[in-house]
This record gives structure tokens, C-alpha cells and sequence, in this order.
């Protein structure tokens, strides 16, 4: 306690200190009597940081977070400083200034652009308090830390003291090791239908459209269309340049030019898919500033000139209409540029709404029954605030009421507060957002959204996940993983008749984020860039064999059927891990890739089917574990070479597979059968009545 009054770092080392706690709790804890009054403190001040190093560089104040807490600004005021030994202000100074010394060290953004970003008012005020704290200005600190400009970004303030947090890390009992619980649950289901299931038709993402063109990543497609089957293809990009599709001459004459369009329009449709047109990015002879985000040409901006901009979009649309016919454009869907660019400074409200408008008129224009909708909000916005209500209400009053409503579900605490997300994400090497503690966010996300639309007295809208995945972050090791078969298990049965789902993404083969660097990276794909499917695919693959009549379900199970066969998925997930959703750093070896996640429990299913006809039934048993159909955990087996050969290429394809068993049993008055299923795994079964003379 001295060492933390006496030190001028104290704040920084007290930060520290509850890391540590933190990470003693998750990783050393055992049985203990309960300190209520103290534990209360605890999650007091983890909740009051939380909001102070997420949003630090706004206009946080003293009285916001002491409403919040249902606290007086006094009292707050004293527990702030009895606990962490500053005061409130000088926590979040001190909190901007280190976030400003990483940015001058860690980029070349001039000392006026990282003031403002950094919540300062003033460059001048800047100045002067880091001058105080560092005793030199931003300028010479530059200049005089030069030598560790590749030093690691963070997203969270860290001292050299939590690198100690590894160290200790060393000691915690290898989960391997660990002998998990066996959780034993009975379930007795009576064969009756509830009702159909329209849940599974999926919207298939595949990154950019000139991505599209590339031939493997149409082999991907292919594959994916033949095994799993899709309604709807999406992707961005269709206005960027490297589709061509708009150019102005030297006077600003639009030209357009469809020659990539068609090719791409032509391989779509031929598979027997319907396009999700989202009508993005923004042309650069058309956009209000040349705003890149990713290491490809896209530009995501407010438009200056939405008379073009309404021209390009009804160019565009008459053209599918000529080449593919009326009726078959009405069955397509038509969105734009997703409202969640707003929150990561790409464009303003009043841009973004003008521009939704105008594309919608443009769409409605050519043909009323055209199906538009939007407006792709962020999941953190529909809980944070009633920014969606808001945008519904303004845009229906200028006759511009979506046909449909589209979300883009990431399960990251706060994320449209974090302006400075992207720049983060470039190094990829960590990110700033906190993963929720949230299990069932997805479920919870609809569940609001469902509440917020009632209050929009839309009539009843049908829901569109435009995108959805467990991570927003393209250098996450856990998405290759079997984490993501029984994340995707978990959250497509648990929502289907709630909205389309549509999982980001397709491919590793993406043109958006820095260098692949490893085979196995962490990308957002089912697929490797060079094929190899990975355990969420064969998670995606099973949940396409489930029935169109569902027959009953329950946390971590759901069983259908199809005629006179039922099918059966079951899962046992494990979220992630305290330690892993704050620290959100890349690992530095493959194969602590499954270390991120809570330990868990092996779960033992007695199933019972009654009201099923007596007789012989096939049972057939696909099951995904970390030795059967993830090809991750076979490249680990190689020992994680960054490139494979093509020999190992054949093997990792050849050997990931989900394992396969069969077996046949008699039912009389009713069936019975057991599945256990390891954290993470997945299993899927069909049940066969086999014909009988």
C-alpha cells in the first residue's frame, strides 16, 4: 500500500495490481469462505475501469459514472481514491497520457492529431501536461524513443510489470492434465413436431467481389454451395475500383463498365444463388474524403455528390434487370454501406443517413418491389444505446422504411465507442475491444433488437445477421480451433427462426488485413486461402443435414426431423477465458491456441426418444474433436509449418474430416443412447428406421 501511495506510477502499478488478481482468481483460486462486502468493492472497481479504459479519450466524467453506479459524486469520489489511491481525473490523465506516448512512438500522426484523438482539447494543453509527466515534449520523446518504434501495440495500458503475467502464466496447471467434471444429463423427448423450421437458409460471405473472380476462392464456393448449401451470397466492394464499374472523364461524365460485374453475376447465379447486393464502397470520384481502412482500395465515405451516387446505384440495378429479368432481380436483396462505419469515424450521421435515403429512393426508383434494407448496426450499439429506434423513426418519415433489418454481430464490449479500433488492428498483434463475458450474446443481441423494434412499430421486419462471427479481429487463433464448430452450433440452432444467419466469412483468401504470415493465423475463413476446411465448416456442413421440422431442444442439443429420419446436434461449449477477453494479444505459439478458453466440464447426454415406432434403426454418428475434423490441430500435429508442401496440403484436406461410426440398434418402446462429448466438441447424429419384413 506504501509503495502504491509513495510511487509516482502508482495509479499505473495499481491497474497492474488488479490484473494480477484477476489473474490469481482465474488461474489459482480455490474454495474459500465469501467476503461479500469486499467482493462487491472488487466488482465495483473492475466495472468503474471497464468504462474508464474504454472510453478514455471522450468526455468521461466523475458524475456520468457516479449516476451509473447509483452513488453520490462524494462518495464515488472518496471510494475512487481509498482504492486505487488518485483521484478520478488524474486516473484518466494519467490513462490519455500513456495511450499518447504509445501513439507518438508507435506511429507518425503529428502531436496536434494525437492530442485530439487522445481526448485532449487543446494541443497546447497537451503539451504542456506531458512535458510535466514526461519531463520533455511530445516532440523530443519522439525523437528520443525512435529506436522502439516497432515495439508491440496494445489496445490496453500495460506496464513492464504485466509481462510478468506470462511468468506466472508457466505455473498454472496445464488444462491437459486437468481432470474435468463429468456433468451426466438425462433427456427424454416425446417424437411430436412442434412446428417447421425456416431458420436454415444462410447467407454465404465471401470478402470482396473482386475476391469472387479469384479461382480458388470460386472452387471454395462451389464446395461450400454443393455441401452446405446457401440463399444468399454477399460481399463488399462492388463500387470499388477494382471492379471498374465507375469512372468520370475529364468534364465528370459518369462512365460505367459492368465486363467483371457480369462475370461474377453470371458465376453466381449459375450455382443457383441469390445475390445480396450490398451497394458499397464509395468511388473515389464520388466520395467526401479517401477514407481507407483496410490494405485494399476500398473507401468508405459519405458521398459529395449524391446525384451521381443515385445514378451509379440505378445504372447498376437496369442493368441486372436487362441481362437477368425482372422477376429474378425482385428475389435478390439490396442493402448499402452498413451504419456501423459511423462509430469508427469513416462517416458522419448525417452523411450516412442522407446516403441510406438516396439509395433507397435509387432502388425503389427502378422497381418498387426491389427488397432494401439496412442498416447494418453494430451488436454493441443495440445494447449500449437507442441509436437504432432513432434511425428507424427518422429515415420512415422520409418514406424510407427498410423491407428488411440488418445487424452485424460481433461479441466485443463497447466496440462503437472505440474510435481507435482499426488503427489498432493494423499491427495485428493485439486489439483494444474487450470480448463479452456473454456467452449467449447473439441470442441476447436479437432478444433487444426484437424490443426495440416493437417500439419502431415496424410490422414485424425479418431479420438479416449480415455478418456474425466470435471474433472482429483477424489474428484470433481461437477461430481455427474446434471452438468455432461448437460456437457456430451453439448460436445457428439456438437462433433459427429469429433471423438469417450469416457467418463471416467464406475465406482466408481475403484482400483486407495486412499479410496471411502462417497458414493457420487466425483469419475469419471456414477455409484456408488455399482450401483446406477447417472445423467450422464441418460444423456448417452437419447443421445443413438437420431436419425442417423441429422436435424439440435444449441448451446444448436440438433434435429435428426429416420424413420419417431424425437428426440430432449436440454440443458442449466453453467460453472464453477472463484472462484472454481482457489481455486480447495475438499468441505467440499455435498451439496455446485452446489456453484462451474456460476449462469446462465433459458433458454426458442420456438421451430417451419416446413415441418413436419400435423397430431397427441405423445410427450414424459425425463427430468434430480436436483428433477428428480440425485440420488445425492435424497442422499442429505437423508441427505448424508456416507453408505446407503439397504433399501436406493433400494430407491436411484428406485427414480433418469429422469421424464417421455407424451402428444399428433396436427401439421398443422407445430409444435409447448416450453421447460424451469433451469441451468443444460437436456431434451430430441421424436415425434411420430401417425397413423390416
Amino acid at each position: 500500500r506504501d509503495f502504491f501511495q509513495n510511487n509516482e506510477n502508482h495509479a499505473s502499478y495499481m491497474g497492474t495490481a488488479l490484473q494480477m488478481i484477476g489473474l490469481l482468481q482465474s488461474h489459482f483460486s480455490i474454495q474459500a469462505a465469501s467476503h461479500s462486502r469486499r467482493d462487491a468493492a472488487l466488482q465495483r472497481i473492475q466495472r468503474i475501469l471497464d468504462t474508464i479504459h474504454i472510453r478514455w479519450n471522450e468526455d468521461i466524467s466523475l458524475s456520468e459514472i457516479a449516476e451509473k453506479e447509483y452513488l453520490s459524486i462524494s462518495y464515488l469520489s472518496r471510494f475512487f481514491k481509498k482504492n486505487l489511491h488518485t483521484t478520478f481525473s488524474q486516473y484518466v490523465l494519467d490513462l490519455r497520457l500513456q495511450h499518447a506516448a504509445e501513439m507518438l512512438v508507435q506511429n507518425t500522426r503529428p502531436v496536434t492529431q494525437i492530442a485530439y484523438d487522445c481526448g485532449f482539447r487543446a494541443p497546447s494543453a497537451f503539451i504542456e501536461v506531458f512535458k510535466q509527466h514526461y519531463g520533455q515534449t511530445p516532440k523530443q520523446f519522439r525523437q528520443e524513443q525512435q529506436e522502439l518504434h516497432n515495439r508491440q501495440a496494445v489496445g490496453l495500458p500495460e506496464s513492464d510489470a504485466v509481462e510478468n503475467l506470462d511468468i506466472l502464466l508457466s505455473y498454472a496447471p496445464e488444462r491437459e492434465q486437468s481432470i474435468l467434471p463429468v456433468h451426466t444429463t438425462p433427456v427424454s423427448i416425446v417424437c411430436t413436431p412442434q412446428r417447421k423450421i425456416a431458420g436454415w437458409r444462410r447467407i454465404l460471405n465471401v470478402g470482396y467481389a473482386r475476391d469472387c473472380l479469384l479461382a480458388p476462392v470460386q472452387e471454395q464456393i462451389k464446395r461450400a454451395q454443393q455441401e452446405i448449401g446457401f440463399e444468399f451470397m454477399r460481399f463488399h466492394g462492388l463500387f470499388d475500383v477494382d471492379m471498374r464499374i465507375y469512372r468520370e472523364t475529364e468534364d465528370g461524365t459518369p462512365q460505367f463498365d459492368f465486363t467483371y460485374v457480369n462475370l461474377l453475376f453470371d458465376f453466381i447465379l449459375s450455382l443457383g444463388i441469390k445475390p445480396f447486393i450490398e451497394l458499397s464502397f464509395m468511388p473515389s470520384e464520388l466520395a467526401r474524403a479517401q477514407t481507407k481502412i483496410f490494405d485494399r482500395p476500398s473507401i468508405i465515405s459519405g458521398c459529395r455528390d449524391l446525384k451521381k451516387w443515385s445514378l451509379l446505384v440505378q445504372t447498376t440495378l437496369l442493368h441486372f434487370v436487362n441481362r437477368y429479368g425482372r422477376k429474378e432481380v425482385c428475389s435478390w436483396r439490396f442493402t448499402t454501406i452498413a451504419r456501423g462505419y459511423v462509430y469508427i469515424g469513416c462517416v458522419e450521421p448525417k452523411d450516412y443517413t442522407a446516403l441510406y435515403c438516396t439509395t433507397y429512393q435509387a432502388v425503389k426508383g427502378i422497381d418498387p418491389a426491389f427488397q432494401f434494407g439496412g442498416p447494418g448496426c453494430f451488436a454493441a450499439e443495440i445494447h449500449l444505446n437507442n441509436a437504432l429506434p432513432a434511425f428507424l423513426q427518422e429515415v420512415c418519415e422520409q418514406d424510407c422504411t427498410p423491407d428488411f433489418i440488418t445487424v452485424q454481430c460481433y461479441p466485443h464490449i463497447h466496440l462503437p465507442d472505440d474510435a481507435l479500433f482499426m488503427d489498432y488492428t493494423i499491427s495485428q498483434q493485439s486489439a483494444p475491444a474487450i470480448l463479452t463475458d456473454d456467452a449467449d450474446f447473439l441470442i441476447h443481441t436479437l432478444e433487444r433488437m426484437e424490443q426495440q423494434l416493437q417500439a419502431s412499430h415496424l410490422p414485424d421486419p425479418e431479420i438479416f445477421i449480415e455478418e456474425c462471427s466470435s471474433t472482429l479481429w483477424q489474428r484470433d487463433l481461437s477461430s481455427e480451433t474446434c471452438y468455432k464448430s461448437a460456437w457456430l452450433a451453439k448460436n445457428v440452432c439456438a437462433n433459427l427462426d429469429k433471423a438469417v444467419f450469416g457467418y463471416w466469412l467464406l475465406t482466408d483468401l481475403m484482400e483486407e488485413r495486412a499479410t496471411l504470415e502462417s497458414l493457420f493465423h487466425g483469419g475469419y475463413g471456414l477455409f484456408t486461402y488455399n482450401g483446406i476446411p477447417k472445423a467450422g465448416y464441418y460444423a456448417m456442413q452437419l447443421l445443413s443435414r438437420m431436419g425442417s421440422e423441429l422436435i424439440d431442444s435444449g441448451i446444448d442439443w436440438l433434435l429435428t426431423r426429416e420424413g420419417a429420419d431424425y437428426q440430432l446436434m449436440t454440443w458442449n461449449y466453453c467460453h472464453y477465458g477472463n484472462l484472454y477477453r481482457y489481455r486480447y494479444q495475438r499468441l505467440e505459439q499455435p498451439k496455446d491456441a485452446y489456453s484462451v478458453f474456460e476449462d469446462g466440464h465433459v458433458q454426458r447426454f442420456q438421451f430417451r426418444l419416446d413415441a418413436i415406432a419400435d423397430g431397427r434403426y441405423r445410427i450414424e454418428r459425425r463427430t468434430i474433436t480436436r483428433q477428428s475434423g480440425s485440420s488445425f490441430d492435424k497442422w499442429l500435429e505437423l508441427g505448424s509449418p508456416r507453408y505446407v508442401r503439397p504433399d501436406e496440403l493433400r494430407y491436411l484436406k484428406g485427414s480433418s474430416c469429422p469421424s464417421y461410426r455407424v451402428e444399428e440398434i433396436r427401439a421398443e418402446n422407445g430409444l435409447a443412447f448416450e453421447i460424451t462429448l469433451n469441451p468443444l466438441e460437436v456431434e451430430h447424429i441421424i436415425i434411420h428406421k430401417l425397413d423390416e419384413f
